[in-house]
């Protein structure tokens, strides 16, 4: 159950360093994105996911990573519709769009992979 709770907690961190690379390209956030949000988005997503995949049953393991997927999903999606925004002119990023980028890119790939883990489950 420590695990489970420890993964979750990592896992949702993990995700609030992502958002705060979007709201920093937004300039929601002042200050630039620090390396260290760089490397904690992928790091404590990945280290949550295996804590909880350790210390969960299959049907709590398999509602965290459905909420898992939904959310990275949310949060490339996010960052998607930034970038086209701000390609077609709309939106200016005064943080950059390197980290939304970033973010899409990295957010995609775990949603995708968490998504078709649940989808092959059924």
């Amino acid at each position: 159950m420590v695990l489970l709770v420890a993964g979750v907690f990592l896992l949702a961190l993990g995700w609030f360093a992502g958002l705060a690379m979007v709201l920093i390209a937004l300039g929601k956030l002042s200050g630039p994105a620090s390396l260290a949000l760089w490397i904690l988005f992928p790091a404590l997503t990945i280290a949550g996911s295996v804590l909880f995949g350790i210390g969960g049953k299959l049907g709590q393991i398999r509602s965290i990573v459905l909420g898992s997927a939904l959310s990275m999903l949310l949060l490339a999606g996010v960052a998607a519709v930034s970038l086209v925004m701000s390609a077609a002119g709309m939106l200016t990023l005064p943080g950059g769009s390197v980290s939304l980028w970033y973010v899409f890119l990295v957010a995609g790939a775990m949603g995708a992979i968490a998504a078709a883990a649940v989808s092959r489950d059924e």
